[in-house]
């Protein structure tokens, strides 16, 4: 059943505080204006998730104003990067493929290396606790199986992707966008379950199923790095995480020739 969303009058203050927060220090975009084009834009009750309203419509409302600036860099480039942060689940591939396209040069900016490697990584390598510790050690400097397992075994996964996405735009000199951008399949692959990843890759490995038991259907982005070692000392924590780093290491090259003849990810 199409609606129009002004007759969710309770919301009207929330979308209005919402442009104003984005374009705070833009003097010729009036937000008033802006809240009365936005809500002559219809919507389907059905897609509504029941549970999440308000932020569902917080997406509609941020769609519709980076179509309003998407030709205006001094406020696009955030839009577009809060776009992936905050609303992965809601938007769809050509959706983000049409909003890219208005900022080309930052997604590509002064990039002189080979992508396909670090795209076939973030794509293909199998569980994201595995790729995010070969992403500390092989990616950032001085990270060692047992640093890695020292700092960064009691962190969530999700928070762990964070300080990497950091730390490498820093020490690559990448633009963030960019980074954020690689390394988006990986982000939105933490919104799984650990046991999606073992239905996809398989896993017949009886220890491994014991130490995970209580995670299998745990979002993968909010467990955290020792529910999946099941050692307490770190002297073993360090040779498991040098296992996966191996592993990750003798699937990638496989893994990257399949990648470049099917790219159905960007």
């Amino acid at each position: 059943m199409n609606n129009n969303i002004v007759n969710l009058e309770s919301h009207k203050n929330k979308i209005i505080c919402y442009f104003r927060l984005r374009t705070t220090r833009l003097k010729d975009i009036n937000t008033d204006l802006l809240y009365q084009k936005f809500i002559r834009h219809n919507f389907v009750i059905s897609d509504f998730p029941s549970e999440n309203i308000d932020l569902w419509i917080k997406y509609q409302a941020h769609i519709f104003l980076m179509e309003e600036a998407k030709n205006r860099s001094d406020i696009f480039y955030r839009l577009f990067v809060e776009l992936i942060y905050s609303y992965s689940e809601f938007y769809k591939k050509a959706e983000f493929n049409h909003y890219k396209s208005f900022y080309p040069e930052q997604l590509f900016f002064d990039v002189d290396i080979s992508t396909a490697p670090l795209r076939t990584l973030v794509t293909e390598s199998g569980y994201p606790n595995r790729t995010l510790c070969y992403c500390y050690k092989c990616l950032l400097s001085g990270w060692t199986p047992q640093r890695i397992a020292a700092e960064l075994s009691c962190m969530k996964l999700d928070s762990i992707l964070d300080l990497f996405t950091s730390l490498y735009t820093d020490e690559s000199g990448m633009h963030k966008l960019f980074v954020d951008y690689m390394f988006l399949p990986l982000r939105k692959g933490l919104n799984e379950s650990l046991n999606y990843y073992i239905e996809l890759y398989g896993n017949d490995d009886e220890k491994f199923l014991h130490i995970t038991k209580n995670i299998l259907f745990t979002r993968t982005g909010s467990t955290r790095l020792e529910d999946y070692l099941g050692e307490n000392n770190l002297q073993q924590k360090a040779h498991m995480i040098s296992v996966w780093c191996n592993r990750i290491k003798n699937s990638l090259i496989r893994n990257i020739i399949r990648f470049l003849k099917k790219q159905v990810y960007y």
